[in-house]
């Protein structure tokens, strides 16, 4: 799972637009959940939220809303995005459901609020660096496993309930 993921995000350069690996990221967050359970639906760039936010996937089980995950371009310093003041978009999120993932494609932040309702770092994980995709790709079986090991945290965080007829 972890190599063919890798496999098709190669030649990955800062350059290239966020949308560019966007289907090898789907195809990786999809078999991820399948690991887990099939009945998880990850939908790609979802209906913009009637509170104003869009993320580049919702995760969802039996209608309710899991987390999201947000995607950035490689070499986006995810820990540097959750620091800066006044990032909206990312506040906007964790409003909407405290439990986010954060992804340049190499790296993975799962994100969600600290007792004062700021963006809180709950684990990250690197499935490998630019460098490495450089050369012919062997991923650490160990790296895939806890890969597997960190979104099964994810995925199962426990689902918002819905409390009232605006929900």
């Amino acid at each position: 799972m972890l190599k063919e993921y890798l496999e098709g995000i190669k030649d990955l350069t800062p350059e290239k637009n966020e949308l560019t690996h966007r289907p090898s990221l789907y195809n990786l967050l999809k078999n991820l959940k399948d690991n887990f359970n099939k009945e998880f639906k990850i939908e790609h760039e979802p209906n913009r939220d009637k509170q104003g936010g869009q993320p580049d996937f919702c995760v969802s089980f039996q209608g309710l809303n899991i987390g999201y995950i947000e995607n950035k371009r490689v070499g986006t310093d995810l820990r540097q995005l959750l620091k800066a003041k006044k990032n909206d978009q990312i506040l906007k999120y964790l409003e909407l459901n405290p439990n986010l993932m954060l992804t340049n494609y190499l790296d993975f932040v799962w994100v969600g609020k600290d007792e004062n309702n700021e963006p809180l770092i709950k684990r990250k994980i690197s499935v490998a660096s630019l460098d490495e995709l450089s050369k012919p790709i062997k991923p650490n079986s160990q790296t895939e496993r806890d890969l597997i090991e960190f979104f099964k945290g994810f995925f199962n965080y426990e689902a918002a309930p819905i409390t009232n007829a605006k929900d």
